[in-house]
């Protein structure tokens, strides 16, 4: 049985799973498909054309598909912001705890895969590849087109940068 909170707003061509529950004053964008037995608590954002699986869970304040900080300096130092046009795919048995914003990529996809667990404070998982079961605790930064494995269990006060 599908749950919608009062004040939730629902955008156009979206899906939303079986024994889904919406909390109160969630605003979900257009063309999001949200999978079953999702939990979202009150007060969660998700822009559009986000996917989250099955069994996801999102506590309150979370904001799921905002653009990442893209920017290109030219010669003359102007500075000219990139739209966010790829997917934000959050896999099934995911879970973010509190309100850690996940920002989508400029170009190439964001996925958190099944069974990962975000804490608060973490910074930017903008274009990254995070692997099944992790663990990411407050306090830690990825960076863009960063690539995490399977059971990886990544303390506070951690730096992570992608490699060339």
């Amino acid at each position: 049985m599908l749950s919608i909170g009062a004040y939730t707003v629902i955008g156009e061509n979206t899906v939303v799973g079986n024994n889904t529950k919406i909390g109160s004053g969630c605003a979900v964008g257009i063309q999001v498909r949200i999978g079953e037995d999702c939990l979202l608590y009150p007060n969660v954002v998700i822009y559009h054309q986000c996917i989250l699986e099955n069994r996801v869970v999102l506590h309150s304040g979370a904001v799921v598909g905002s653009d990442g900080l893209f920017l290109h300096q030219s010669r003359m130092v102007h500075t000219k912001r990139f739209p966010s046009w790829a997917t934000l795919s959050l896999r099934t048995m995911w879970r973010l705890e509190l309100t850690r914003p996940v920002d989508r990529a400029c170009a190439g996809d964001t996925h958190i895969h099944r069974g990962v667990k975000i804490d608060n404070l973490v910074s930017n998982c903008t274009q990254c590849y995070c692997r099944e079961h992790t663990v990411i605790a407050s306090q830690t930064g990825i960076s863009g087109s960063t690539k995490i494995g399977k059971h990886c269990m990544i303390g506070g006060q951690v730096w992570f940068c992608r490699s060339y």
